[in-house]
């Protein structure tokens, strides 16, 4: 059985990451997930918790890489987004018109790169459908909507974090019309902990020796200023 739980991590923050029983699950098994009706049903469910926090928000994941963090535990982070009152967001799919057209009459999801070489992710417009942002899509879309763009980001993620650390998200603030990020920098992420290479519980000891370390150098700097400065006290009363 799986769940999720959720943090509050600031008054627009939350963090959200998932369960199964009473086990956490890892970054590795989320991409196998992305593929599995189970665990989607209750991302889906997170992300209707998340609409109920905040209307809009960025969505942003944590750094995946399988050599150096598929054994940590996955987590993701909302972000409120601010939309001015009485603003209706409508989706604006004409930047990816030209990808859209390409697609073939039985595709329901395309992913392309950028011109900034990341690779993004889209789902087909439908009629009468406001696919303007995560949140929209969540809502206005059908299982099986959803269920294809997550296989497909699935199929990306464990091809491409072979290579390197890839960081999933959605922004938003330039088009207005719902796109999967998958990236090696997360240039476009706003909460400061996933900016950087989050490290695992189990390699806190790094963190910690490091820590250890520069906290040696300072006091050997500190004590280094006060010899220096006595020195001079001496020189001065002589």
């Amino acid at each position: 059985m799986y769940i999720f739980c959720k943090e509050k991590i600031a008054e627009d923050k939350f963090k959200y990451y998932f369960k199964k029983n009473t086990k956490i699950i890892k970054n590795s098994d989320f991409i196998k997930l992305l593929k599995n009706d189970d665990f989607l049903k209750v991302l889906n469910d997170s992300f209707i918790d998340a609409r109920n926090e905040f209307e809009e928000y960025f969505w942003e994941c944590c750094g995946i890489f399988e050599k150096e963090n598929y054994h940590c535990d996955f987590e993701f982070v909302i972000i409120k987004k601010i939309i001015k009152k009485n603003d209706v967001l409508e989706q604006n799919f004409l930047p990816f018109r030209e990808k859209i057209n390409k697609m073939k009459e039985n595709e329901e999801v395309i992913s392309f790169n950028s011109n900034s070489g990341n690779i993004l992710v889209i789902p087909i417009p439908i009629k009468d459908k406001n696919y303007s942002s995560l949140s929209n899509f969540i809502f206005n879309s059908n299982f099986e909507n959803k269920k294809k763009i997550w296989e497909r980001i699935s199929i990306i993620l464990e091809k491409e974090t072979k290579k390197s650390k890839i960081y999933l998200s959605t922004n938003g603030e330039s088009v207005n019309y719902v796109h999967f990020r998958i990236e090696k920098k997360p240039n476009y992420y706003k909460h400061y902990k996933h900016k950087e290479y989050i490290e695992c519980k189990n390699d806190e000891i790094k963190i910690i020796e490091n820590d250890f370390f520069f906290l040696i150098f300072f006091i050997f700097l500190f004590f280094i200023f006060k010899i220096s400065k006595k020195k001079k006290y001496i020189k001065y009363d002589s």
